[in-house]
């Protein structure tokens, strides 16, 4: 996991790539003033509301794949309906710089993304439909790609790479 303080391993704002596992070279870009540093202390809530909502959205859906026809009434459902409804006026409520553009441009696509997925489950996790679940999926997706590429855009954001979780490694074998 990374952290704001470690920011010298951190590419600089730049093209969009996957984060990657290995140790990076570059050093924290020099133009993070404390304006853009107090939109990273605001964009922090929301990029891990954004995640939590992801994961707690693809865990009903394993749910409702696996034949759970309560996956829309459980309670974590109305949980997530609520964090998502929140996402729009935490969004209008952050004013990236010029320095926090690539990275708010970003945020912006993944809310646009996880927004889609609670619509799509709203509509229909109750029930076995193919189509909904692919659409779901690929909204989650997206979603987490974008919070990826966040992550590259500016120090202090961080998404957990379960690539190096033990499990994976086992699954390498």
């Amino acid at each position: 996991m990374r952290r704001i303080e470690d920011g010298s391993h951190l590419p600089r704002p730049g093209l969009c790539q996957p984060v990657s596992s290995g140790p990076q070279t570059e050093a924290m870009p020099a133009d993070l003033d404390d304006r853009t540093l107090d939109y990273v202390l605001q964009a922090r809530p929301v990029f891990d509301r954004i995640g939590r909502i992801s994961g707690q959205l693809s865990g009903l859906l394993i749910l409702a794949a696996t034949g759970a026809r309560s996956a829309q009434g459980h309670p974590m459902f109305a949980l997530i309906q609520e964090a998502e409804a929140g996402l729009a006026d935490e969004m209008a409520s952050l004013h990236p710089t010029e320095a926090a553009g690539h990275h708010h441009r970003h945020l912006c696509l993944a809310v646009r993304a996880v927004s889609r997925a609670v619509t799509v489950a709203r509509q229909g996790l109750h029930v076995w439909d193919e189509a909904m679940m692919d659409e779901m999926t690929a909204a989650l997706r997206r979603a987490n790609q974008e919070l990826q590429w966040a992550t590259a855009a500016l120090p202090g954001f961080a998404v957990v790479d379960l690539r190096q979780a033990c499990c994976a490694m086992h699954m390498r074998s």
